[in-house]
């Protein structure tokens, strides 16, 4: 015979993988929100520069040394990466706000960031990342051509 006791020891996985996928498929909160603005450091673009002028460079060698690039198509690949380099930037600026949250829970200039402050979890913070590289890569395959 089977006790009570089994039977709910049995049963408990299943609640459990519910209460899982409830709390990363729930919608975010205001708080979650912005504290995925600032996992990307949307606030602050210093990083996008960093990411962005080196290939805004490389362009305008390429256009120098090959006369058949058009000044027209020159700006218009610039252009073209702007959104793919701020969206590199953000993975970056995520993946190392994940990956190193405990520690910068220790460090002064970083305890008010959203990990370490508790705007988001670690979980929500991963399946926001998760959302990001997949935009990242949809932008990738949509605007570069295969030499890129």
């Amino acid at each position: 015979m089977i006790s009570n006791d089994t039977t709910l020891n049995l049963e408990s996985p299943a609640p459990h993988k519910n209460f899982v996928l409830s709390v990363l498929l729930k919608t975010p909160s205001t708080e979650e929100i912005q504290g995925c603005w600032e996992l990307c450091r949307l606030h602050n673009n210093i990083s996008f520069w960093v990411v962005w002028l080196p290939m805004a460079w490389s362009i305008v060698m390429a256009y120098n040394a090959q006369r058949d690039i058009s000044t027209i198509n020159a700006i218009q690949t610039a252009l073209l990466y702007v959104p793919l380099c701020f969206s590199m930037k953000s993975l970056i600026m995520t993946i190392d706000d994940i990956l190193d949250w405990d520690i910068d829970l220790l460090v002064e200039r970083t305890k008010n960031r959203p990990l370490p402050r508790g705007s988001i979890s670690p979980k929500r913070a991963w399946l926001f990342f998760s959302a990001q590289v997949a935009i990242s890569m949809v932008l990738t395959i949509q605007y570069l051509d295969k030499t890129s």
